[in-house]
């Protein structure tokens, strides 16, 4: 248990991640992006670490554009959403 309690506080300090998800309640949208090993920028974003547990995000404007793009509403009833996964 140590073992992945080092690695993952190793994770969140570095801000690198195989895997992004993310989600927009308002949008119904969940994107995961997936990255070939750990890192903290993609096409799609980069995030800087500047401290202290705070990090500075920017997110390219085609991707933000696709991520608050509106889901298409089927017209039975039923609560329509969005599933995307992309490499990054």
């Amino acid at each position: 248990m140590s073992k992945w309690k080092s690695e993952l506080d190793q994770d969140f300090k570095s801000g690198s991640a195989k895997y992004w998800v993310f989600i927009s309640k308002r949008d119904r949208n969940i994107t995961v992006v997936k990255l070939p090993y750990k890192s903290y920028q993609s096409k799609y974003f980069k995030m800087t670490n500047v401290g202290h547990g705070v990090f500075d995000f920017a997110v390219n404007p085609e991707f933000t554009a696709m991520l608050i793009s509106s889901v298409i509403d089927q017209g039975d009833s039923s609560l329509p959403f969005r599933l995307t996964s992309l490499d990054g």
